[in-house]
């Protein structure tokens, strides 16, 4: 097994634990953060290699200050993708699991392009929890 350069901080709200003493114990690491938005990173953004917003609130109620990607789930937010500050780098929709997957996954294809990307949730397909 290889040395891990990437650090992944999701769950809960990672922005509600980080602070510089964390963030600089794990330095030596590229950190990602995948957040919900609800909360500023507070200046600890120079520490971090990628922030993900994956929004489970209205675009007015995300203050988040900047993020590399959004991520929103489609059907429930797709109509206010364009709501949400401009992320970075790319933006995503994530079709949600469940009774409708094939249809939520039909869907997505057509509204696809170079701004908008896919993004699915591999564990679910593959059976994991």
């Amino acid at each position: 097994m290889g040395k891990v350069e990437h650090l992944v901080i999701t769950g809960g709200e990672p922005f509600m634990q980080l602070d510089d003493d964390i963030l600089e114990a794990l330095s030596n690491y590229k950190i990602h953060v995948e957040t919900n938005g609800s909360l500023p990173h507070d200046g600890l953004r120079s520490y971090i290699y990628h922030i993900t917003c994956s929004p489970k609130q209205h675009a007015r109620e995300t203050v988040l200050e900047d993020y590399d990607d959004l991520k929103v789930l489609y059907p429930y937010q797709w109509d206010s993708i364009d709501k949400y500050k401009a992320p970075n780098r790319g933006r995503f929709l994530q079709p949600i699991f469940g009774d409708n997957t094939n249809q939520n996954m039909k869907d997505i294809i057509p509204l696809l392009d170079g701004d908008i990307r896919l993004s699915i949730q591999t564990h679910k397909y593959i059976g994991m929890p």
